[in-house]
């Protein structure tokens, strides 16, 4: 165990120079410039290049990266360009928070998922099922930021049973501590204990033997994607008004025959502006999973059959993973442009890491199985054993996190649609 330890400890230096790497370079080739920020727009060209030379950023490339590390390995993270304060006193004030947040969310996915998810396949194929898979899709469809401001509405406006704001250090009480770090918690929780629920009812469906062909669900999951497909499709058919046109008087109407969803701020049928965006949004998200199950199943293959390219690869996901996934989707789409096939590109970036650890942990089990085993001794090629004993069992894992990452491409491209950075082709997308 403490052999184990150590070397995931030490797997996290390449992980930390991939992290400082990719925020090094997205710094750098990302649109803005912190001198004029900084300097403000008063400011002549003349001090503005003085605030360069003295921040070394007149200097090439290479040698700023290597300053970079340097000051990194001597723990000196600069001075925040906003508030003029040490970069390393900042993150000292928020580290406990972070970190006690971090771990109460991971135990309230497990808490929640583990049980749900073994419930729902205990119980396949009736009500409780039912529910249960009906809260693991509400909560992929839940923005955790609107979690979180409902959950502060009814637990701390309303009930005070919680505060609605700031963090109450351990050692000015453990109940107020704990109160203070609830709400964030459930929040930022919720998301993953959706995606674990689902994936714990797949595999102990598997343990349990049951054939998803009896699965009378699947026939009604079969219409609805049908039926969105076919909206989408004759979204332009079916939209009853033109969804550009703008009017004055129907602002803020309820749903009525003339519109079904109402109108919004600005007088458009909502549900023709929804309808109509539907076939960029679904194809969005179908070319966001097809690009990130491509991606992550060559790469999370190779990681876990080929020990030699494990540690490489993995600890190049593990950096990309490090990042929010809404903040490296920003950048990418900042760096490439706001277009159709931009956005599938990045988000499918921003994907894909999950998507190999999902595979190769897997496949790590997999090839100590007997069968590859055997399939080994009798001389098969590496191959036909990934095609034929390998990948047929990653199916059902991959079919799980192929409905997460439809879900989560649209939520992302929406928030991206919302800040002017995702699809510009119509209108927003997503509904926001």
């Amino acid at each position: 165990m403490g052999r184990y330890t150590l070397q995931r400890l030490l797997a996290m230096i390449p992980v930390l120079v991939v992290v400082a790497i990719v925020t090094f370079s997205l710094i750098h080739i990302t649109p803005g410039d912190p001198v004029s920020l900084m300097a403000g727009d008063l400011a002549t060209p003349e001090q503005k290049e003085a605030i360069r030379k003295d921040m070394g950023l007149d200097r090439p490339i290479y040698q700023q990266l290597v300053i970079y590390f340097a000051d990194l390995l001597r723990g000196d993270l600069g001075e925040s360009i906003f508030n003029k304060f040490k970069v390393t006193t900042l993150i000292s004030q928020r580290l406990e928070p972070t970190l006690f947040i971090a771990v109460f969310s991971q135990l309230v996915s497990i808490i929640i998922a583990i049980p749900l998810g073994i419930l729902a396949a205990w119980k396949a194929n009736t009500w409780i099922d039912r529910v249960v898979m009906v809260i693991a899709v509400l909560g992929l469809a839940i923005p955790s930021f609107w979690l979180g401001a409902n959950l502060i509405w009814v637990f701390a406006v309303k009930l005070h049973w919680f505060p609605a704001f700031g963090y109450i250090p351990i050692s000015e009480g453990v109940v107020p501590w704990i109160k203070s770090i609830t709400l964030p918690s459930i929040s930022v929780g919720f998301i993953s204990a959706a995606l674990i629920a689902r994936m714990t009812r797949a595999s102990m469906l598997e343990a349990f033997q049951l054939v998803l062909r009896s699965n009378p669900n699947m026939a009604i999951g079969l219409f609805i994607l049908v039926l969105a497909v076919m909206l989408a499709a004759f979204a332009p058919f079916i939209a009853t008004d033109a969804p550009k046109e703008l009017f004055t008087e129907p602002r803020l109407q309820a749903p009525s025959r003339e519109a079904y969803f109402g109108t919004d701020s600005v007088g458009r049928d909502v549900f023709s502006t929804d309808d109509i965006r539907q076939p960029v949004v679904a194809g969005i998200g179908a070319s966001v999973t097809i690009l990130t199950l491509i991606g992550g199943v060559v790469i999370g293959i190779t990681a876990g059959y080929y020990k030699l390219a494990d540690n490489v690869v993995m600890r190049f996901m593990d950096g990309l993973m490090a990042f929010p996934s809404f903040l490296l989707a920003i950048a990418l789409v900042a760096l490439l442009g706001a277009s159709f096939q931009n956005v599938v590109l990045a988000l499918s970036v921003v994907e894909t890491p999950r998507v190999v650890r999902i595979v190769r942990g897997s496949v790590l089990s997999l090839r100590e199985r007997q069968y590859v085993e055997g399939a080994l001794a009798v001389g098969a090629r590496p191959l036909r054993i990934l095609a034929t004993h390998i990948f047929p069992n990653l199916v059902a894992p991959l079919t799980v996190q192929a409905t997460y990452v439809f879900a989560l491409a649209i939520l992302v491209e929406a928030g991206l649609s919302f800040l002017g950075a995702g699809c510009r082709r119509m209108f927003r997308a997503g509904g926001i």
